[in-house]
């Protein structure tokens, strides 16, 4: 899913996270250049990383050109498309 040059905010995070939560033929979430601050990745209710982290056929999450993209952020991201790679090798 490729969503990138928008302005998408709080509620719209609200509403992908929900939608990927459970989705099992997502392979790719392109949220490039949204303008996302780092209250939105900072947010408890969001919970980015927990939310995307319970997605087992995310293999490509791309939040760059985002104000709010911090090290410890992207590091995580990594880390659940590692996951979900090893688990398509299996």
């Amino acid at each position: 899913m490729v969503l990138t040059h928008n302005k998408l905010g709080q509620n719209f995070m609200k509403g992908i996270l929900k939608a990927v939560l459970y989705d099992d033929y997502l392979r790719t979430l392109d949220l490039r250049k949204n303008k996302l601050s780092s209250a939105i990745f900072e947010d408890a209710s969001l919970d980015v990383i927990k939310n995307l982290s319970q997605n087992e056929s995310l293999t490509n999450i791309d939040f760059r050109g985002n104000e709010g993209l911090s090290k410890d952020v992207k590091y995580k991201l990594s880390l659940i498309m590692i996951r979900n790679l090893d688990k398509y090798r299996e």
